[in-house]
């Protein structure tokens, strides 16, 4: 989701597998907290396991296995 007043993503998606999830993970976390991008929620999802994984600013965790964005309002899952 693109902010287009403020040029800004708002909320990003990555697409992953296995050997590469913990790494995009880590990734979503340093994009949300530590540079200034705006983001506010960040999702991975493993193609091959079928898992969602969000991180939301401040969350200080990344939560297992959720794919709703509370920020869109939308469950991610179902368009997979």
């Amino acid at each position: 989701m693109y902010d287009k007043a403020r040029e800004e993503s708002k909320v990003i998606i990555e697409v992953c597998r296995n050997t590469d999830q913990r790494n995009d993970l880590r990734k979503i976390i340093y994009l949300i907290e530590v540079n200034d991008y705006g983001i506010l929620d960040g999702f991975v999802f493993n193609h091959k396991t079928r898992e969602w994984f969000r991180y939301c600013k401040g969350d200080g965790g990344a939560d297992r296995a959720l794919s709703l964005s509370d920020l869109m309002g939308v469950v991610m899952g179902g368009f997979v």
